[in-house]
């Protein structure tokens, strides 16, 4: 009995919830048997042979175990639990062994791939030195950082001067770039430290500059932040996010000037691919959780441990406010600074809920006591606060239990967000949204207010008035997540969903006004957080369940971003929304939404994945939807045949092609108002490529000359540098070599004067190529598909030859490179033997060829 009760606490400590109940379930040898079939199910041959061979190893002594213990005296029946505990420990030891070696093996594979990111690195930089222009001219001093000085900012004296021993930023005549790591616990402080460090070098720097980095789209505003309001670059643009960071990464790199550069919150390598500056001074601050990013590029990592006891103690009596210091007040501070163990998010977390109430330390002891079951429990493993050896369930418990119910109701929609920069506008629905229980507080300013100071006053969120955003820390995001119920928790992603729909621009209007870019820009971050939760999910205990509310987000996205994914999140909302769709109650299903779904898969493919066959099909299962509906020859079905004629003309189909793009201009002619124009615009520029595809010069140049004159009418920026672009295409081919540099100038100058639309990527991209360094730059900001990264660099081959005595090691490199991106495209889609132009065009669909 005393070994049962054993192998029970071992289960329980050991063993997460579901496998417990599992192991439970084993009462028996005929139970037994069936389990280890079922993990051989699991555990397949093909897909994880080592523990497929473990499991096989255990049916012969299985075997053994039952003839011997039914030929045996009752004892050792009595006594069989205890040679099926050895034999459990023999295969836990195994298995131990099994995921070591996995283990090491994983991150052999993780130091592998990141060398061939450097070298990706190390190209990249090489771009940029490319053809120097002058220095471009900047306002400094410049100091661009994201909140004002932290005036409370407590201790951590010698971490801030070890930071400054190793990166001398003042001292940058050395010739030389200093980095460095800072990293550890969320909510440890890293951010803070970096913050005070950055106010401390204010006066003895030139510029001092801050970069939130938690993906690729705050990478890009952020840069666009020091390049538009701190540097003040020549020709930065506040729409241009990519073309921004080029001009900041320039400009680090030839400035005279001393900078430092803070990334914040960096989560992998693959950020620096395309923003590293390749500079012989300057320095760089990086905050990180993951000490794996501690390394290449970066100099050096430093781990930000959490306060010693004595200093959390200080650390408690100097957030606290109005106190008196008294030798009792710092005895309590210190039993709290050992009970919390110096964390700091924790010590903030507490001491706003003492400030709140004016309560005295030791009588929230008392109160933190009445806890002591989960503050004295053991750390399992894999617990979700890594280096923290109490739960800090504790901490929650009290800052969570002073909430009322609409504050847990929004903090469990803020949940779902982008933690760093939640605009407030979120929160203020239009006057004609339902809004439902769990949304009451926003219904007016009042009520969302009211609601707002409450999390605020317990440091769960903060808000920023200057840049109207909210944030809170992703442990307090987890945290809720984590309490919450199933339904509060489908609730509040629903909610979340509900208030994005309602802000966010709809796909129904087809065409992407120039004014509701910048309106649907900033929620993008937000939106793909929504769609990593719900995709992240789909996998755990009670999953989140799709909405058709949910799908049509995710449509409207992957519509918003088709033509302009600089963030390269086009596949992920698409991919997620049609997941979720095909996860719908067969009732709840819509067909037309189904067709919406299946052209922006169509668009997807053409776009992001470069499979033009899967294009064909999906716009043609999009069309079977909508004739099945007996829908009308209106514009939504213009976009189906303009989407299967850009198929059928990247596969060299071009009189099919052409079929469709007659049908789509059927439906168009005739009709003056602006939308019709539009998309009339755009047929012929479709028909341009269709012509000079097939060597018909004249009629391609007379499409795009009525392209030009309904381009004209409604004023599109984007629609001028596409067709400036598009006749240079054309005049190539057809051997005005002139006129076709003429019409790219023509393009760029249109970009550049645009005022917001110069952040288009598949314009910018594909104009850039003629300056072919610049193109691959480029395609790796866009997030562009390997195809089309490929064609740019096999361009960037072509440019280096043209002077080989000068570039031949470069050009070689190039075509390496080229090739391993071929490489990384499904069997079938390329010949790599063949390295010619027109083998490399065919990775790309028409419109950017």
């Amino acid at each position: 009995v005393e070994s049962w009760k054993a192998a029970l606490d071992e289960c329980e400590k050991k063993l997460e919830p579901v496998d417990r109940d599992r192991a439970l379930e084993v009462n028996n040898m005929h139970d037994f048997r069936n389990e280890l079939n079922r993990l051989l199910d699991e555990y397949p041959d093909d897909a994880d042979a080592p523990r497929h061979v473990v499991i096989l190893l255990l049916f012969p002594t299985l075997d053994h175990f039952e003839q011997f213990t039914q030929s045996r005296n009752p004892w050792i029946a009595r006594e069989s639990h205890i040679i099926l505990q050895k034999l459990s420990a023999i295969y836990d030891d195994a298995m131990t062994t099994i995921a070591d070696a996995v283990g090491r093996i994983e991150k052999a594979a993780e130091l592998t791939e990141r060398q061939a990111r450097m070298i990706d690195v190390d190209m990249f930089s090489k771009m940029l030195s490319l053809n120097p222009e002058k220095d471009q001219s900047a306002q400094i001093p410049s100091c661009v950082l994201p909140v004002a000085r932290n005036r409370r900012f407590f201790g951590r004296e010698n971490t801030l001067a070890e930071i400054d021993r190793h990166l001398k930023p003042g001292n940058q005549s050395g010739g030389s770039l200093g980095s460095l790591a800072i990293h550890g616990l969320g909510g440890v402080g890293k951010t803070q430290i970096a913050l005070e460090y950055a106010y401390s070098k204010q006066a003895e720097l030139d510029a001092v500059l801050w970069v939130p980095a938690e993906n690729t789209l705050a990478l890009q505003q952020g840069f666009t932040k020091i390049a538009v309001d701190g540097l003040k670059l020549p020709n930065a643009n506040p729409q241009s996010h990519q073309e921004n960071m080029l001009l900041v990464l320039a400009w680090l790199q030839r400035t005279p000037a001393k900078w430092l550069l803070v990334f914040d919150n960096v989560e992998t390598h693959q950020i620096f691919e395309n923003c590293w500056p390749a500079a012989d001074h300057g320095a760089i601050l990086v905050t990180t959780r993951r000490h794996v990013v501690a390394s290449q590029p970066i100099d050096q990592g430093l781990e930000i441990t959490d306060f010693e006891i004595d200093d959390g103690a200080r650390f408690v009596l100097h957030l606290l406010q109005k106190r008196q210091g008294t030798p009792e007040e710092k005895t309590a501070a210190t039993e709290l600074s050992k009970l919390l163990h110096g964390y700091a998010l924790a010590i903030s977390q507490m001491t706003a809920y003492m400030n709140a109430r004016t309560m005295p330390i030791k009588d929230f002891l008392s109160v933190y006591k009445k806890y002591p079951k989960k503050l004295h429990r053991e750390r399992k493993e894999g617990w979700k606060y890594i280096g923290y050896n109490y739960a800090l369930d504790t901490v929650w418990d009290i800052s969570f239990s002073a909430l009322d119910q609409s504050a847990h109701a929004c903090l469990a929609v803020l949940s779902f967000y982008a933690p760093d920069s939640i605009p407030t506008a979120l929160l203020e629905p239009s006057e004609t949204l339902t809004l439902g229980p769990r949304l009451e507080f926003c219904k007016d300013e009042l009520s969302r207010w009211d609601t707002i100071e409450q999390l605020t006053d317990h440091a769960l969120v903060r808000h920023d008035t200057i840049s109207q955003c909210f944030s809170l820390h992703r442990l307090v995001q987890a945290e809720c997540l984590f309490r919450v119920s199933t339904a509060d928790r489908q609730e509040g992603f629903d909610g979340a969903v509900k208030l994005l729909r309602d802000k966010f621009p709809s796909r129904g209007s087809l065409v992407i006004m120039d004014s509701l870019w910048e309106d649907g820009a900033k929620y993008l971050q937000q939106i793909a957080s929504v769609a990593e939760n719900w995709r992240d999910s789909q996998d755990k205990p009670a999953p989140l369940k799709p909405t058709v509310e949910f799908c049509n987000l995710m449509a409207d996205c992957a519509w918003f971003v088709h033509d302009n994914d600089a963030a390269g999140i086009l596949s992920l909302v698409i991919n997620t929304g049609c997941a979720a769709y095909y996860k719908l109650p067969d009732a709840a299903k819509e067909r037309i939404l189904e067709a919406d779904i299946l052209l922006l898969l169509c668009i997807r493919d053409l776009r992001a994945e470069g499979d033009f066959m899967s294009a064909e099909t999906e716009g043609k299962k999009s069309l079977a939807i909508r004739v099945e509906l007996k829908m009308p020859q209106d514009l939504q079905m213009t976009n189906c045949y303009n989407y299967i004629a850009i198929a059928l003309d990247s596969l060299a189909c071009h009189a099919e092609a052409k079929m469709w793009l007659d049908k789509s201009r059927d439906v168009l002619e005739g009709h003056k108002d602006e939308l019709h124009v539009r998309l009339l615009c755009q047929n012929n520029l479709n028909f341009s490529r269709n012509l000079f595809s097939v060597g018909d010069f004249e009629g391609s140049e007379k499409k795009l000359d009525q392209a030009l004159l309904q381009a004209t009418s409604f004023k599109s920026w984007s629609s001028f540098a596409f067709i400036h672009q598009t006749k240079a295409d054309l005049y190539l081919r057809w051997d005005k070599p002139d006129d076709a540099s003429l019409q790219v100038q023509l393009a760029r100058t249109t970009l550049e004067g645009s005022g917001g639309f110069a952040s288009i990527s598949w314009i910018s991209g594909i104009v850039s190529y003629r300056t072919s360094s610049k193109a691959v730059a480029i395609a790796r900001l866009y997030k562009m598909p390997p195809g089309m990264r490929a064609r740019f660099v096999h361009l960037l081959m072509k440019a280096y030859g043209m002077e080989p005595e000068k570039y031949k090691e470069e050009a070689e490199e190039a075509r390496q490179e080229a090739q391993r991106l071929r490489k990384l495209l499904p069997p079938g889609r390329t010949d790599l033997d063949d390295e010619s132009d027109g083998a490399f065009d065919m990775l790309v669909d028409i419109s950017v060829r």
